[in-house]
């Protein structure tokens, strides 16, 4: 792994705390909660962030032992920049890919990071800030030998299509297959990843992922309405009006919902909701954002969507949407399975 990182510390302000605020937790501990926080969340695909207008988010991996490997995706060229928040020492490191390439966006990119900690740091009512790490001494060897190990491994989520597992017999072949098989399943059951990212078909010696298109689920009106509720509001996936066109789109392709706009809100008016949302499906917000192409293309398969660099913007912030309602509806069906 010949890259160079710039390493930061992490910086943890105890804020004050209100009556019904949650309890606090140690700021050895926060940083490790606020990741965990956000991958339970959000799956591999984070939020879309407005004060990172050139690149998206996205966990690389699979947490592991108190690391969170994330990489930041340029939207012109989708080249990646590796990211590394080990909460293994305190004060909390984090690594982040220095790249010439990069230079423009590496403020964007620590900016961006320190937002994602930050928004679920509050919640435990802390405060964090990036600061530059220096040190005069070399130490934590053994930790930085590990985290650059972790951040080589293999993951077979990300590998390319065609990657070839290579082992010495087709019983071993076997073993492995229905070992990966259980740690999938093992990971989808502790409700951590959205199972849209977990399709997977064994052929030969090769994993293939499956695209989003293979996914038949139906919903019933009940279960978006719950989903809806779940990601509809101030600081959730759909907070701004605009943003409904996000789930126009993906409604319109998982089970069946009017693809115009006013036929889409008087649909929304009519589900069964609990309370009233914070945030109404308005005709006037979303109608511009219905008509664009890219909109015409299924919604489950976000990777094979095709979108003008004019529409860029629009797409990855109803991208977002789409993947924020995926996941609650994912955990709609499971909850319905459970019961």
């Amino acid at each position: 792994m010949n890259k160079n990182y710039l390493f930061y510390e992490c910086h943890l302000e105890r804020e004050m705390a209100s009556e019904g605020d949650p309890g606090l937790f140690a700021a050895t501990e926060v940083v490790r909660a606020a990741c965990n926080a956000n991958f339970q969340r959000n799956g591999f695909y984070m939020r879309s962030l407005p004060s990172s207008p050139h690149c998206y988010y996205k966990y690389a991996k699979l947490p592991k032992d108190g690391m969170y490997m994330l990489w930041a995706v340029k939207k012109t060229n989708m080249t990646t920049l590796d990211i590394l928040v080990d909460t293994r020492m305190y004060p909390n490191l984090v690594m982040i890919e220095s790249n010439t390439d990069w230079q423009a966006e590496t403020e964007e990119v620590k900016g961006a990071v320190e937002q994602v900690i930050c928004d679920d740091a509050c919640k435990y009512n802390w405060n964090m800030n990036l600061h530059v790490h220096r040190t005069n001494k070399t130490q934590h060897l053994d930790l930085f030998d590990s985290a650059l190990s972790y951040m080589r491994e293999p993951n077979y989520i990300y590998e390319d299509y065609n990657s070839n597992i290579t082992l010495n017999n087709s019983n071993t072949m076997e073993q492995n297959s229905e070992d990966f098989k259980l740690k999938v399943i093992q990971e989808l059951t502790k409700g951590n990843v959205n199972i849209g990212q977990f399709i997977m078909e064994m052929k030969g010696n090769i994993y293939n992922e499956q695209p989003r298109t293979e996914e038949k689920t139906r919903y019933s009106d009940e279960q978006v309405a719950t989903a809806l509720s779940n990601i509809v509001g101030k600081g959730k996936a759909i907070d701004s009006k605009q943003k409904w066109a996000g789930a126009l789109w993906y409604l319109r392709w998982v089970s069946n919902y009017p693809a115009k706009a006013q036929d889409f809100c008087n649909k929304i008016d009519s589900l069964p909701f609990d309370h009233d949302l914070e945030i109404k499906c308005d005709y006037n917000n979303i109608r511009p954002f219905s008509t664009l192409s890219f909109m015409n293309e299924d919604a489950r398969n976000l990777d094979a969507v095709k979108y003008s660099k004019g529409d860029e913007t629009v797409f990855f912030m109803l991208r977002s949407v789409v993947l924020a309602l995926e996941q609650e509806l994912v955990k709609t069906t499971n909850l319905t399975r459970l019961s």
